[in-house]
């Protein structure tokens, strides 16, 4: 038996996911929904080609949201939330500022789902959800060991050892997380719209 004195176990590389609930979610959320039925009535499906599930997403034709006089206040705490996340990370902001890049809806009904992808060439990546019913996919993250090709049995799953974790939402939770983590939206269960809006920043030059 080796002493335990001699051993040392260290956590390298933990991965960062930050939610943060809208202090005033009902009301904000009401707002965007408000905004976010006339731009399905005037926004068609951007779906792009190569996405294998049929929800409504605004990624393609619609992407600066944050434009919108309805999204300001919003896009202002997203932003305060991502300066958060990137001061927990000690990003060094120097005479740099959090841009927000930009800005899309999607919507899921029944058998809605997102397939697993990073969002290249941005620092920070978010999630905002508008209206997430009860029953609704969550949103899923994947180690860096999810292929790995030997997965051994285990006597329970951990932060440690996991090589996927879904995060269940409520409405109002806004989850940032490193652009280059991997994650997906698994299959949504409930008929009912599980509304979000998708964002991407990064570091610029004031």
């Amino acid at each position: 038996m080796i002493p335990e004195q001699n051993r040392v176990t260290q956590q390298v590389f933990p991965t960062l996911i930050q939610v943060t609930t809208h202090p005033n979610a009902e009301m904000v959320n009401s707002a965007l929904l408000s905004d976010i039925e006339q731009i399905r009535e005037e926004t068609p499906n951007g779906r792009p080609g190569n996405w294998s599930c049929d929800l409504y997403t605004t990624m393609t034709n619609e992407g600066r949201l944050q434009g919108r006089p309805a999204f300001k206040e919003f896009a202002d705490f997203a932003k305060t939330c991502a300066m958060q996340f990137g001061s927990i990370m000690s990003y060094k902001f120097g005479d740099k500022n959090m841009h927000l890049n930009d800005c899309w809806l999607n919507i899921y009904t029944g058998g809605h789902s997102q397939d697993t992808h990073v969002h290249q060439n941005n620092l920070i990546s978010a999630v905002y959800f508008v209206a997430a019913p009860a029953g609704c996919s969550g949103l899923m993250f994947y180690s860096p060991r999810q292929y790995a090709m030997i997965q051994p049995d285990l006597t329970e799953i951990t932060p440690i050892n996991a090589i996927q974790t879904e995060y269940t939402p409520s409405p109002g939770d806004l989850v940032l997380f490193d652009s280059a983590v991997k994650h997906s939206v698994p299959v949504n269960e409930t008929e009912a719209e599980r509304i979000t809006i998708a964002m991407n920043f990064s570091l610029e030059h004031t």
